[in-house]
């Protein structure tokens, strides 16, 4: 287990972020949990430095942790834990060690340091 920073993303973010993710999956293949968060098959979607990105020679900064597509994850936000799975790459985690949770929309969003546990 480690400790980490979380940001969000949503569509239309200003970061170049669409409908779909890195997966293939897109936002109608989700739900919306009473926080306004997406999630797949009962998981928080995230993106987060994946091996993709850095087979594509994106810079992996030292001590950044490298997931897979669909690597499962369990979230400690505000004490309570989350299943998670990593459907997309976030090019900023590649520098900076953090998981971005997806969310509907900028009123979801969330900024804070997270534990992260692999499933």
């Amino acid at each position: 287990m480690f400790t980490t920073r979380m940001t969000s993303f949503w569509v239309n973010d200003g970061y170049g972020t669409g409908e779909c993710t890195g997966s293939g999956k897109c936002s109608w293949d989700f739900q919306i949990n009473e926080k306004g968060w997406y999630t797949w098959q009962g998981k928080l979607v995230v993106a987060t430095a994946t091996t993709y990105l850095a087979n594509q020679g994106l810079y992996t900064a030292p001590g950044v942790h490298l997931y897979k597509y669909y690597e499962e994850l369990v979230l400690t936000i505000d004490g309570v834990d989350y299943d998670a799975i990593i459907l997309d790459s976030c090019g900023s985690s590649m520098k900076t060690d953090r998981i971005d949770l997806f969310v509907s929309n900028e009123n979801s969003a969330r900024d804070t340091t997270i534990k992260v546990r692999k499933k």
